[in-house]
């Protein structure tokens, strides 16, 4: 006889989770010019990981039943040359993105070089944040769930889908933020809290520079970063909003003229307020 618990009922709905989750496959393979031809950056897990926190089921072999696929070719190549028998590194991702309900492959390209900067980060490195922190990499995970809902959507689309999902995460409203941290480390691990607002930077600016979204259709990105520590970032939003005559961000504009640690946003602030209705 079946007894009905809360353990069974836990059971059960862990279980239909589980069931539910989209599967997909994902298809790695990763090489380097290094001479040992051994990765120092865990690209295998951390792909896996994205996908995973996004909210997939994935499975390593493509015998095994799935919806979607993911083919990531990632190649480290011999970049310049910035010392003698020392080289830069280039960073080149493909990624392919194909199944259930999608019209047609999803696929985009990354290139990230290295450069010889003095006193700045090794080359190697150089690159490798600068892939971690690209729109199309940072929000992998994001972005494959909004090409599987949005199945006719645009990869820009689908980035500033990504973008927004991510931000309620990241600045959540005052009124959950006590539970901020708990929302930060199921969603986000510490390379990510350390990227995300250079991200966030960079893919405002990629949707900015692909010309489909007008200012308006960006307010909303626009208004959650205004708190970010990232000085760049809150003087991109500030302008996003002030070319969108955001009207409903003139309180958040009163308080950046007057509190905002860098005097080029406060100033930028002062002259938004001339078109905000008198308080």
């Amino acid at each position: 006889m079946w007894v009905c618990t809360t353990s069974n009922i836990q059971a059960q709905t862990r279980s239909e989770d589980f069931i539910l989750k989209p599967t997909i496959y994902v298809n790695i393979d990763a090489t380097t010019w290094k001479t040992r031809g051994r990765l120092l950056y865990d690209v295998e897990g951390t792909i896996l990981k994205k996908v995973g926190l996004a909210g997939f089921q994935v499975v390593r072999e493509v015998i095994y039943p799935h919806e979607y696929e993911l083919v990531v070719i990632y190649r480290e190549e011999q970049g310049a040359q910035y010392a003698i028998d020392a080289w830069g590194t280039t960073i080149r991702v493909n990624f392919r993105f194909s199944g259930l309900g999608l019209p047609q492959s999803k696929t985009w390209n990354i290139v990230e070089f290295s450069e010889d900067v003095q006193f700045a980060s090794p080359p190697y490195l150089d690159a490798l944040v600068k892939l971690e922190t690209h729109p199309y990499y940072f929000f992998l995970g994001e972005l494959l769930e909004s090409l599987m809902h949005g199945q006719d959507s645009s990869l820009s689309e689908g980035l500033k889908t990504a973008v927004e999902q991510r931000l309620t995460v990241a600045y959540p409203p005052p009124s959950v933020l006590a539970g901020r941290a708990t929302a930060q480390d199921h969603f986000m691990d510490s390379s990510t809290v350390v990227y995300q607002d250079l991200a966030f930077h960079r893919a405002l600016k990629a949707l900015q520079q692909e010309g489909r979204f007008s200012d308006q259709e960006l307010v909303f990105i626009a208004r959650k970063v205004l708190v970010s520590p990232l000085r760049s970032l809150r003087l991109q939003a500030v302008q996003v909003l002030m070319q969108g005559q955001d009207l409903e961000s003139c309180g958040r504009f009163r308080d950046l003229a007057e509190h905002d640690p860098d005097s080029v946003i406060r100033t930028q602030a002062k002259q938004f307020m001339h078109q905000c209705p008198s308080s």
